[in-house]
């Protein structure tokens, strides 16, 4: 019996979540994310329900915030690679607090993971150049623990690294007063990469967009704001599966 199977007969068992209309590749997404381990995965999909169910809207079912921050040019995502990873690349120095509240950004960041992340492993590239006083001021930290754990527990998505590249003082003093707060299976999953010329240390040519040097192609601006569109009926009715359920 697949690990599929095994999933679907759990949740049909389960009260909480039986009423929930499940399509295969969603079970299979929260497979991925834990390694094909059934209660690993049945475990992430009770937490996901009821996070969507209570948790406000600024971070869950906000579509308009991955259309904000795919129009300020704050994101990129690459074609699949050979080895089944999606790398996302967000522009965090080029975040402005003032034209976009870290609330929208991190729902925009959130929402591009999932609808990206439903197929494919994720690498998330944190470009700092340029983070300053500025975005660390409008930076939440308690808000910091939580979404991470959002990230790497909550959310149908398998996250393979994530590096935060051209990381000054400012950025990495961060790091180190939320890194003794995020549970170690978290924090040692991130790497700090002193500029993009070293990416290649962490990643494999076709995962490193051709502007640095390696083979991928990146999608941004127009032909991912329509990707994003293609997909928004898809992930809305996710979440309202979730979030109406009795």
């Amino acid at each position: 019996m697949s690990s599929l199977e095994k999933l679907k007969i759990v949740i049909e068992k389960d009260e909480t979540l039986s009423a929930i209309s499940f399509n295969d590749d969603l079970l299979n997404a929260f497979l991925r994310a834990e390694c094909d381990q059934v209660d690993l995965a049945l475990n992430r999909i009770k937490v996901y329900d009821n996070v969507i169910k209570n948790k406000p809207r600024k971070w869950f079912g906000n579509f308009d915030a991955a259309l904000a921050i795919v129009d300020l040019n704050l994101i990129a995502v690459s074609e699949r690679t050979r080895s089944n990873l999606i790398v996302i690349v967000v522009k965090i120095g080029d975040w402005d607090p003032d034209t976009l509240s870290e609330d929208m950004l991190t729902a925009g960041i959130l929402t591009i993971y999932e609808i990206f992340g439903t197929f494919a492993n994720i690498v998330g590239i944190y470009d700092a150049k340029n983070y300053g006083i500025k975005q660390m001021r409008n930076t939440g930290l308690r808000n910091k623990f939580q979404i991470s754990e959002f990230f790497y527990d909550t959310i149908p998505v398998k996250i393979h690294r994530t590096i935060h590249v051209n990381a000054g003082k400012v950025l990495r003093n961060l790091w180190k007063l939320v890194k003794a707060f995020i549970p170690k299976r978290i924090s040692s999953n991130l790497e700090f990469c002193d500029d993009f010329s070293k990416l290649s240390d962490y990643l494999k040519q076709d995962e490193i967009w051709t502007e640095h040097g390696g083979h991928a192609t990146y999608k941004y601006s127009f032909d991912l704001r329509n990707e994003l569109l293609a997909n928004e009926d898809n992930i809305k009715n996710r979440w309202l599966l979730f979030s109406s359920k009795k």
